[in-house]
């Protein structure tokens, strides 16, 4: 099979796949992560943006090379919850410094970066609660949240990097730091008269979650644009429960400009 056909159906897979992995579970603090994506830089001068979407969520990433082995990068990432029930957004945004390595005539790439920034997520709910015979005490309890984070991660990478195609395997340890979240509960008993009896609730809590992300990236296309794929799997280091997370595959595609 050749280069571009893998590319081609490795990028249909990950569209067809469920796209945005939910983590909010690992921790009592809801938290949304988003794939990773490799730099790629060859030479100085080099100025790499990059797109990726997830259909629960995006990813924007800008590199540039400084000098032949050394980079910055910044990467700025977007999670939108639309489910019924609960519903929000979250946003965080990091930048970098790393090295690469790039063999001209064998066309192989090493890259290894690290980043540091700040994120923050809003997040409404609604949950309706009921006994069947007779309909009593059925309550309604809304609530809204609010989290601050800092994120800090590193990043290796290698793999072909070539004109029409690139393969890339990429291993990132991400570090989040809940340093604030804010949860704020109403209960209501619609039953009782005037909505009464009901009471108010206010939830303070903080996380520290640890998240290793090793994956495969390939990109096709003819320079300045390459289409990617990437799938990683998410592994929970600490901070997170045994069994999460209930789906360890995260795709996203996307699309990539080469200056």
């Amino acid at each position: 099979m050749r280069t571009r056909d893998f590319a081609i159906i490795l990028g249909l897979v990950a569209a067809t796949l469920q796209s945005c992995s939910t983590i909010s579970s690992l921790t009592p603090s809801p938290y949304y992560l988003q794939a990773p994506s490799a730099p790629l830089l060859q030479t100085k001068g080099n100025l790499n943006l990059s797109g990726s979407w997830s259909f629960g969520g995006g990813t924007f990433d800008a590199a540039y090379a400084l000098t032949n082995h050394i980079g910055l990068v910044s990467e700025a990432s977007l999670a939108i919850l639309t489910p019924a029930d609960f519903h929000g957004t979250q946003w965080s945004g990091e930048l970098g410094v790393g090295v690469f390595d790039t063999a001209i005539k064998s066309k192989l790439v090493y890259e290894a970066f690290a980043a540091a920034g700040w994120g923050t997520g809003r997040y409404d709910e609604q949950e309706v609660s009921s006994f069947d015979l007779p309909l009593i005490n059925r309550t309604i309890e809304t609530g809204n949240e609010k989290i601050s984070f800092l994120r800090a991660w590193t990043q290796v990478d290698a793999g072909y990097l070539g004109k029409y195609a690139s393969m890339i395997f990429l291993a990132r340890l991400t570090y989040v730091n809940v340093y604030s979240d804010n949860e704020y509960r109403d209960h209501i008993n619609v039953e009782a008269p005037d909505g009464q009896p009901h009471y108010f609730e206010i939830i303070h809590r903080t996380a520290r979650i640890l998240i290793a992300t090793p994956g495969f990236e390939a990109r096709f296309g003819v320079d300045p644009v390459h289409f990617k794929a990437m799938i990683v799997l998410v592994i929970g280091v600490s901070g997170v429960a045994r069994n999460e997370p209930r789906d360890p595959l995260l795709p996203a595609i996307g699309i990539t400009w080469r200056f």
